[in-house]
């Protein structure tokens, strides 16, 4: 980047610090701090809504999604409209006319102290794991890619400057803050989709250009990540736990001046919850497009990195400055929106719940010094998120909130519609989720593994299967002559060994101008170094590309699709030629297979040793109830034995063919297959179709429980459920059926709704 753009993050960072400050004189009590003093108007909420909603997910894992999915995960963009119409038309009247500072706060008073304080505790643990070291990690990705800056420092930049003016200016600072942050990420992202767009040469081309299905919101009903069926049903209650019943989304429609601005609020966000298809999701698609475009320079090695990637590559000098000021615009908004909430939870929830005579300045000072405690946490928890999002732990942390939202979100919802669910109920419930959601989180990280394993057998079990004996079995009709296949692909590993070379060289260059072994350059200088690199390598992957499509029958093996000549014997020793009498010995260097090596694995990929990797994890499978024994058959009519000292595990199927076992040599049927039980099929399903099941039992336990015991005080509850008890008492809880229709609120959120089935309809 150059000085101008730089100039102009910098002036983004000197504008919030100026809000914050200009607002650090508004904290005197609580409600001024935490809640602005309730005297907000819709725009700044719904602004800040929208803004705080923006995080890593969207900026790191849209745009990547565009890439390798389409647009499927903007279902979740497109529902949270629904989500936030239910806020603003059933929730908001209770939360609002029961004077609540927090979500535990309400909890409390419609069922009791327990519920409040385990809202108050998963909610604090949820935001310290999953939204500030994410959101901290991802901040600093967008400095490094886009200013060059160290990562550690990008890192320390934004969580300070973050936490200074969320400490300086509350609730206030962090609203007013959002709305100017809302118009720079929407501007920012809106032009990589512009200048996207006009590289892909419009709309047609990119629809015609675009993956099988990447333009459909829809997946059908076997889909492993976004079934319909789980889209429809599951998605809702995420949703609705997350967008009516979070602090981090309900604190600031609790800041509103009364019921119909807060409504206006929801619905005005609800509007902006369309744009983000259109701003992270379609820029991930064009990204799709340029990269298998031979025609253009555009080349991603790393699909984390999809969206600085695309700014580097489509936005001028000037432009780069004011999208990277509005991709931190979205990080910082979202992370001072946690930080807020998070000690408001801290300060009302549990220091005034422990001292309730502490006066409000003690309060706000609490308030304050939980949220440097935060930041330092969040500095601190910087080298291990790096670590785990590359180990792949990113990716459960984003789930927990399918383990943890059911319960929370069936409290809410039965607790205001059913007057009859009592605090019994709701903590049986919360018990009961805890325990569903700890085991579903515990059985992934277990089988995370096991699936692997899973993979692995398979593969192994098919090359056997197909290349049974001394001789392989073509795979391809176009056979050639093998001088010329060993040719190709010695050719293909000489350019390898050159991309590999480039890359290296890359990275020492880099390395020296970091530590100014090469003089004083200017950025421009490393972005050219940068930019020669990618071209060599580029250069070389097309190279390789053009020499594969010489011929349909590459010589490659298990991880390169190799294919054979008919009467080619299965000899190697490693140097990517076959002869006659060679042995095929390159076992544990290049994955290759031996005439008589068996088919093990001691689960780092490499076979090693004549042991299968059944053989030495059968024991801790087995014990972990993952898979029953029952899965493993053994069918042979030799060495008895065995045989007989195995017959407690093993079904003998004395007229097979072929003998089958999870010992020894490892000879398959075609159809023998890992059966997994109950267990891990449980622990494997869909995180969605989880969250419903998990919703339905909950609220069926919390029901059953209440039915049990004693009902709730009927006349302490009144005014936080709805009552058909009489008219008058209705038309005192919720906006009454005249002023709905009167309310031009109404029309708004028909269109809204009209909107979204549009999308739906237009990308189906």
């Amino acid at each position: 980047m150059f000085g101008i753009d730089f100039l102009i993050v910098i002036l983004y960072f000197v504008l919030v610090i100026g809000i914050g400050f200009y607002y650090s004189k508004e904290k005197d009590n609580t409600s001024q701090y935490f809640l602005a003093n309730r005297n907000l108007g819709w725009f700044v909420i719904g602004a800040s809504l929208f803004a705080s909603n923006i995080g890593s997910e969207h900026l790191v894992g849209l745009a990547e999604g565009g890439y390798i999915r389409g647009v499927i995960e903007s279902q979740f963009e497109i529902l949270a409209a629904f989500c936030l119409l239910l806020l603003g038309w059933l929730f908001v009247p209770f939360y609002m006319r029961s004077g609540v500072t927090t979500m535990p706060e309400f909890l409390e008073k419609r069922f009791s102290s327990s519920a409040r304080m385990y809202l108050s505790a998963v909610s604090i643990v949820a935001y310290v794991i999953t939204k500030i070291s994410v959101t901290i990690f991802a901040g600093a990705i967008v400095i490094q890619s886009l200013l060059g800056l160290d990562f550690w420092i990008g890192a320390v930049i934004v969580v300070v400057l973050t936490g200074a003016y969320t400490i300086m200016g509350g609730l206030k600072a962090v609203v007013y803050t959002d709305a100017v942050q809302m118009f720079l990420l929407i501007g920012g992202a809106l032009m990589v989709t512009i200048f996207g767009l006009e590289e892909v040469g419009g709309w047609n081309n990119l629809s015609a250009s675009a993956g099988d299905g990447f333009l459909s919101l829809w997946r059908s009903a076997s889909h492993p990540d976004f079934p319909w069926t789980a889209v429809l049903f599951g998605a809702p209650i995420l949703g609705i736990w997350y967008w009516c019943t979070d602090q981090f989304i309900v604190q600031r429609v609790l800041a509103a001046k009364d019921e119909s601005t807060a409504r206006k609020a929801t619905i005005f966000a609800g509007f902006l919850k369309m744009a983000p298809m259109f701003i992270f999701l379609i820029p991930g698609v064009i990204a799709y497009s340029l990269h298998n475009d031979p025609t253009n320079n555009f080349y991603l090695l790393e699909s984390k990195a999809t969206l600085p990637e695309l700014i580097k590559y489509l936005l001028p000098v000037g432009v780069r400055g004011l999208v990277a000021a509005g991709l931190l615009a979205a990080l910082m908004s979202s992370l001072s929106s946690v930080f807020n909430s998070c000690s408001t939870l801290l300060t009302i929830d549990i220091y005034q719940k422990l001292k309730p005579g502490t006066d409000q300045k003690t309060l706000v000072r609490f308030g304050q010094i939980s949220t440097i405690v935060l930041v330092v946490i969040g500095i601190l928890w910087i080298p291990f998120q790096s670590s785990l999002s590359e180990g792949g732990l990113f990716k459960y942390i984003q789930s927990i909130q399918a383990y943890i939202s059911p319960p929370i979100a069936a409290a809410f919802l039965l607790g205001i519609f059913i007057k009859r669910i009592n605090a019994s109920g709701v903590m049986a419930a919360f018990i009961v989720g805890a325990i569903f959601g700890v085991f579903r989180l515990s059985m992934e990280f277990a089988t995370e593994n096991l699936s692997q394993a899973q993979s692995n057998v398979q593969k192994y079990k098919d090359y056997y299967d197909n290349n049974f004996g001394n001789k392989v079995i073509s795979i391809d009709n176009n056979v050639i002559e093998y001088p010329q296949s060993a040719k190709l692909m010695s050719d293909i590993n000489d350019i390898k060994k050159e991309i590999r070379i480039a890359k290296d060289k890359k990275r020492e260059t880099i390395n020296k101008i970091k530590n100014n072994e090469l003089g004083t350059l200017n950025f421009r200088s490393l972005e050219s170094i940068e930019a020669d690199y990618d071209r060599i390598i580029k250069g070389h992957l097309k190279t390789i590309g053009e020499l594969s499509s010489m011929t349909a029958e590459k010589f490659t093996d298990k991880n390169e699709n190799e294919k054979w000549d008919v009467d080619e014997p299965f000899i190697d020793k490693g140097n990517g030629v076959w002869d006659e009498g060679e042995e095929f010995t390159d076992k544990n260097e290049n994955e290759k297979w031996d005439v008589d090596e068996p088919f093990v694995d001691k689960g780092n990929s490499k076979f090693d040793g004549p042991k299968s990797y059944l053989e030495k994890n059968l024991n801790i499978l087995l014990r972990s109830n993952f898979f029953s024994e029952d899965s493993f058959i053994d069918c042979r009519s030799a060495d008895t034995s065995i045989k007989n000292s195995n017959l407690d595990k093993f079904h003998i199927c004395e007229n097979s063919p072929y003998w089958k076992e999870e010992y020894g040599n490892q000879k398959w049927d075609m159809n023998e297959e890992l059966q997994p039980n109950f267990i891990y099929k449980l622990a494997k399903m869909n995180f969605l179709h989880f969250a419903l099941m998990l919703f339905l039992i909950c609220s069926m336990v919390m029901i059953g429980v209440s039915l049990a015991t004693k009902a709730p005080d009927y006349e302490k509850i009144k005014d936080l459920v709805y009552s058909t008890d009489s008219r008058e008492e209705k038309e005192g809880q919720y906006v009454s059926a005249s002023e709905f229709r009167k309310s031009e609120d109404k029309v708004l959120s028909i269109i809204l709704v009209l909107i979204v089935v549009i999308l739906w309809v237009s990308f189906i």
